[in-house]
């Protein structure tokens, strides 16, 4: 099996400036590798700084560019004999690892320069640094995704205050690795999962539920009614409404026994919905909300005259003897 080998020649630490722009990632990668006397593969220094492969080969180019590892040929070592440190990548974990002038020959030849500027103003940035453009043909090569996939993704990461090239990887790789691989499936993924965050979103509002996240029961009760039963805000909200009233509270448990029992019943409107509850729990019917009108007058204060009042209080105050 051919390998895939980068050494560590010593004294190449001294690299600070690179070494101080590394990530966090960066640096846990190049500590395994330090930490192996022969040869290591993408694999096993993945597990061992609890990271995806993408982001260990991307970590590789990155120090390659540094100096601080050193690609090695096939005939320059065999497995288990080099002096110094090696990261050895398997070809069934990705392609081997290219300099920073092979990645810009690859950038021309496959035409992602525009892929490459959109990928920018996606991340909101400037310009992508050569190690972030390392990262991206390293990401597309490994996953084998190719620009629509990988902007479909960045689209997605719209809503997130800083995105990151990292933050991208971490994504693509999650969506392959749940079988997502095509630019069709992904697409068709997101639709799907929008719907369902609209319609959760939606029954959340109806039952009041705001600081605080979903339990599982909710979760699935709500994607139920929605997408199982197809009832929309007005009958989840009738649903709501006697749910208060027969529990005293909103109450999942509750509000799904009834909401579960008109589906049974067949009821698609909010008018069967009500007449069904009217038959099978009379003593839950909300009452018609009364139009607020204008409070009766009082008598004394309809037959006010002004001169009898006055002549009232002369009386307490004098006497009636000193009115006559």
């Amino acid at each position: 099996m051919k390998l895939f080998q980068y050494r560590m020649p010593a004294g190449r630490l001294g690299a600070t400036e690179y070494l101080r722009d590394a990530s966090a990632e960066d640096l846990k990668v190049l500590v395994c590798i330090s930490e192996h006397s022969g040869v290591t593969d993408s694999v096993t220094v993945a597990r061992e700084a609890f990271l995806n492969e993408a982001r260990v080969l991307s970590a590789a180019f990155y120090f390659e560019q540094a100096g601080i590892l050193s690609p090695l040929s096939e005939e320059d070592t065999t497995l288990g004999s080099v002096d110094g440190n090696v990261i050895t990548e398997y070809p069934t974990a990705g392609k081997p690892q290219r300099s920073a002038g092979e990645i810009a020959k690859q950038i021309r030849d496959k035409g992602l320069e525009d892929l490459l500027t959109q990928c920018a103003e996606l991340l909101k940035k400037p310009a992508l640094s050569t190690t972030e453009m390392q990262q991206i043909v390293s990401l597309m090569e490994t996953e084998n995704v190719d620009a629509e996939y990988l902007v479909l993704v960045l689209n997605d990461m719209q809503n997130l205050k800083n995105p990151t090239v990292r933050t991208l990887t971490d994504r693509v790789v999650k969506y392959v690795s749940q079988g997502l691989t095509s630019s069709a499936e992904l697409q068709e993924f997101f639709l799907d999962r929008n719907q369902k965050m609209k319609c959760e979103w939606n029954v959340m509002k109806i039952c009041g539920i705001r600081d605080r996240n979903l339990t599982a029961q909710e979760k699935e009760a709500f994607a139920r009614w929605s997408e199982v039963y197809g009832y929309g805000n007005e009958i989840l909200t009738l649903a709501y409404d006697f749910t208060v009233r027969g529990a005293g509270r909103y109450s999942a448990a509750y509000m799904d026994k009834i909401v579960t029992a008109w589906h049974n019943a067949g009821l698609s409107t909010v008018e069967a919905c009500e007449k069904y509850h009217m038959q099978t729990r009379p003593e839950e019917i909300i009452p018609e909300k009364k139009r607020p009108g204008r409070k009766k007058a009082d008598p004394g204060i309809s037959n006010y005259d002004p001169e009898e009042a006055f002549q009232n209080v002369l009386e307490r105050s004098y006497g009636k003897s000193e009115k006559e």
